[in-house]
């Protein structure tokens, strides 16, 4: 597990510095991810670049990411483009369809296709909720996926915010069907870099994958971290980065 983290910080920690040049980046991330896995005891790690455009009518966000993870004797790396064209006919709200491009290292490519929808009030409290389906990668030629998923969470007039959320996978494999679920719970805090006057944000979250023929559930936990490259961005509804349990974890 050692080099292929080693080779994807050497990839990505040069990102923040180009990303701030390019028009509509808005942030650069790194989680680390272990826990448990029916094939072993899985360390896994991300980086994701976010991009916004405004359309007048809408927003249009990139989420780019770039993982490794390893799970005993199995082992998973995957690239993905997350595309998220939302219509906010008020200030609270925002909906539209999503595209997930992606390829991961078992399997090939891949592709999803969803829809999505964000609220978040006045009073902090917020969440999205999405479904959608995904074609290819670990799920072989012919398998599929749907995958749905809820999230909430609260942010409040200081510097800590917290969510839950609940993802489901439902693979149509060769061998069958088979339900995957992942369970999180989370904080984000904002911290001041000493020196610097810039801010970045720290992720923890703890939570369960349950494994459902095999009735396995395993615990896991991530930190990580987030640099805004143009300061915080203002409330408002906004759609998180992960659309399937099995987009970056190896199947058991």
């Amino acid at each position: 597990m050692i080099r292929p983290i080693a080779l994807a910080l050497a990839f990505l920690l040069p990102l923040p510095a180009a990303a701030q040049q390019a028009t509509g980046f808005e942030s650069f991330g790194l989680t680390l991810e272990g826990g448990g896995h029916p094939a072993g005891d899985y360390l896994g790690l991300t980086g994701e670049a976010r991009a916004t455009y405004g359309l007048g009518w809408g927003e249009l966000a990139v989420d780019l990411s770039l993982s490794t993870t390893e799970a005993g004797s199995e082992s998973l790396t995957a690239a993905g483009v997350l595309v998220h064209a939302s219509a906010r006919p008020a200030s609270w709200v925002a909906l539209g369809p999503y595209l997930w491009l992606g390829s991961q290292s078992e399997g090939g490519g891949a592709y999803a296709l969803g829809v999505e929808a964000a609220v978040q009030t006045a009073s902090g409290w917020g969440g999205e909720l999405w479904f959608g389906e995904t074609w290819g990668g670990v799920l072989g030629d012919d398998g599929y996926a749907t995958n749905k998923g809820l999230r909430v969470g609260y942010t409040g007039q200081g510097p800590v915010s917290a969510y839950g959320a609940f993802l489901k996978d439902t693979a149509n494999l060769a061998s069958g069907d088979q339900d995957f679920y992942r369970l999180a719970l989370g904080v984000d805090t904002w911290l001041e870099m000493p020196g610097s006057g810039r801010e970045i944000q720290l992720s923890v979250a703890a939570g369960q994958h349950h494994f459902d023929l095999l009735d396995e559930r395993e615990n896991w936990v991530a930190v990580g971290i987030t640099i805004p490259l143009d300061g915080r961005r203002a409330a408002g509804p906004e759609f998180s980065s992960r659309r399937g349990v099995l987009y970056n974890l190896p199947l058991p």
